[in-house]
């Protein structure tokens, strides 16, 4: 199985108080179907001075997110789904960014595999954004920056190149 993760954030890896505001994942059988998500969303305990925009990238507001619970209890609520597919490895499109942003609000896996965007990378010869490969496959991105709609999207390119490129076929990350 294959879990792909997506977050959306109050601002890059490179500013230390950026943090997830939006966790969201799939879970890929090795048929490639959908079998569960998670879509998850809460205000950080941290709030960081570039997040008015890089909330309007998934045009969002600061109101909003501050208007939401917490994101610690859903980190926490994710971790605790993430541990229902034990045998699931992880990826996402920009794996640094995600698995960083996930470190920040405590959640930490070694189960990471290749990285969707490399995999994008390589087939086309060069980085591409993740609406770029999609339109270029052909697969639909509604809502681009929502977080659980860009795991989608991502599992869908997964689908394309083929599950077997992802897990125990791969090299996995075991950075953490």
């Amino acid at each position: 199985m294959l879990i792909v993760i997506d977050t959306e954030t109050t601002g890059l890896a490179h500013e230390p108080d950026a943090r997830p505001w939006q966790i969201a994942a799939v879970v890929l059988a090795p048929d490639g179907r959908e079998i569960a998500a998670f879509d998850g969303r809460g205000c950080p305990d941290v709030w960081n001075a570039g997040a008015d925009e890089a909330l309007a990238v998934s045009g969002t507001t600061a109101a909003y997110v501050q208007g939401l619970p917490q994101i610690a209890p859903i980190a926490f609520a994710f971790a605790a789904w993430l541990s229902a597919f034990p045998d699931a490895y992880l990826t996402a499109y920009r794996i640094e960014f995600d698995r960083e942003m996930l470190r920040r609000v405590g959640v930490v896996s070694n189960r990471w595999t290749r990285c969707l965007k490399e995999a994008a990378a390589e087939y086309k010869g060069h980085p591409v954004r993740l609406i770029e490969i999609a339109a270029e496959l052909g697969i639909a991105h509604p809502n681009a920056h929502d977080a659980l709609a860009d795991a989608r999207t991502a599992s869908a390119v997964a689908r394309v190149f083929g599950l077997k490129h992802f897990g125990s076929n791969s090299t996995v990350l075991t950075t953490e």
